[in-house]
């Protein structure tokens, strides 16, 4: 072999990779992925870690979490349609819309019967770019102010879902075959109760006191809140499909648990408060949750 057929082959062979150099670049992949999203192990849910993303770059990150989630055999498919995708993400399909037809012409990602995948070959570069995204300034000031003058509402919108809190929880009941997402829609920064807690006959103090502790107990681990303030718990309470009217009775119905509930009145004046659970309270509240979990199992089954 001639010395420029040797230096031919030798330029060439730089396009060839092993086994090892892919398996050193997914793992780059998934370190710098960390910062960005993870992944429930039990359901493949993706959960976006990263604050502040544009509504093209949570597409984005969210396919990723679905082209992890599949490839680690948690999901049947690494794509999402719409209705998924503005589900996970809290926006509206029409929100949507515009972003994701950019990141198709784009090619970021690909379309193909109403879904969405992340490109493979644009893998690398999604991921550079969403570690890369930084905060504007504008919403960086925005914070400074809201940090200043708090409100419940802002309060809400800074919390950030805790993995750990979550596993914890889940090793707590699900020993006992309860599936923790059959209970609740967890998300970014807050919870919803997805379980009917009314039964037929079931007195309207019974359900808030049983979804008051479900609240409660779901707040403190999945977001490190210890304490709901008294207008949050009513909304969600509200939501849930509670009588508004009779909600009015909630305090001197929590009051009726003292070993349960914590009621802690705000400065003297102020119409603020908040709940928080005991010791035995949150024992109580696990033990609630076990039990509606399992009825929904059975429900499942038959």
């Amino acid at each position: 072999m001639s010395t420029d057929e040797q230096t031919r082959k030798e330029i060439l062979q730089g396009l060839v990779r092993s086994e090892k150099d892919v398996l050193l670049k997914l793992k780059e992949h998934v370190e710098q992925a960390k910062s960005i999203l993870w992944l429930d192990g039990a359901t493949g849910k993706v959960f976006i870690e990263k604050k502040d993303l544009s509504v093209a770059d949570n597409i984005r990150a969210y396919l990723v979490g679905k082209y992890f989630a599949h490839e680690l055999q948690l999901a049947t498919e690494g794509s999402s349609n719409t209705e998924e995708l503005a589900s996970a993400l809290r926006v509206s399909v029409q929100a949507l819309a515009p972003a994701i037809g950019k990141l198709v012409r784009d090619n970021y990602i690909s379309e193909g019967g109403g879904k969405y995948t992340i490109i493979p070959q644009m893998l690398d570069k999604t991921i550079h770019e969403l570690v890369a995204t930084e905060i504007p300034v504008k919403k960086i000031q925005k914070r400074k102010k809201q940090i200043v003058h708090a409100t419940s509402n802002d309060e809400a919108s800074a919390r950030a879902l805790s993995k750990e809190g979550i596993i914890r929880l889940k090793e707590l009941i699900e020993k006992d075959g309860v599936v923790l997402e059959h209970v609740f829609d967890y998300y970014g920064s807050d919870a919803r109760l997805i379980y009917p807690i009314a039964t037929e006959g079931t007195k309207e103090s019974a359900r808030q006191y049983r979804a008051t502790m479900l609240y409660l107990l779901m707040m403190k681990y999945a977001f490190g809140v210890t304490e709901l303030n008294s207008a949050e718990l009513r909304r969600k309470l509200i939501d849930l499909g509670l009588d508004q009217k009779n909600l009015d009775n909630l305090s001197t119905t929590l009051h009726g648990y003292p070993s349960h509930v914590v009621h802690k009145k705000g400065p003297k004046g102020s119409t603020l408060t908040a709940y928080r659970l005991t010791v035995p309270g949150e024992m109580e509240a696990i033990k609630i949750l076990k039990e509606v979990g399992g009825k929904h199992g059975q429900k499942q089954n038959t």
